[in-house]
């Protein structure tokens, strides 16, 4: 698989999320529907901002040649960050829908998480991936 087959099915996928979170949006009442509606509420929004995190995670990685093989190392990376991010905006959420958070105390933790990540990750050349 090259960049660009994985960037595009990626794309899509976040696009597909994003079409299904509106509609989520627009046609589900959360109070007829019950659990099920949260749920697929914050599924479709965690698969949004999921793939436009991991999006953002590789668009540091891409190569001049965008046919070039897929390196598994740096999308593997930018995946499970852009997972983590997402599961903590999406735990953020639900803590100030049940009143457990406020909006500050939100931005602070993800602030928190945020630089946590920055100042933790490996610097690698580019070059040292595994295949």
């Amino acid at each position: 698989m090259t960049w660009r087959q994985y960037c595009l099915v990626l794309t899509l996928g976040t696009l597909f999320s994003l079409a299904a979170w509106v509609l989520i949006l627009v046609w589900v009442n959360p109070d007829e529907s019950g659990r099920l509606g949260i749920i697929l509420f914050y599924a479709s929004l965690l698969a949004f901002i999921g793939g436009s995190t991991i999006l953002i995670g590789l668009s540091r990685e891409f190569p001049r040649d965008r046919a070039a093989p897929l390196r598994y190392q740096p999308a593997r990376q930018a995946a499970g960050r852009g997972l983590a991010i997402a599961s903590g905006v999406l735990l953020l959420l639900i803590l100030l829908r049940q009143g457990l958070a406020t909006w500050f105390s939100g931005l602070l933790i993800l602030g928190g998480g945020l630089l946590i990540f920055r100042f933790t990750r490996r610097s690698r050349s580019p070059a040292s991936y595994d295949h």
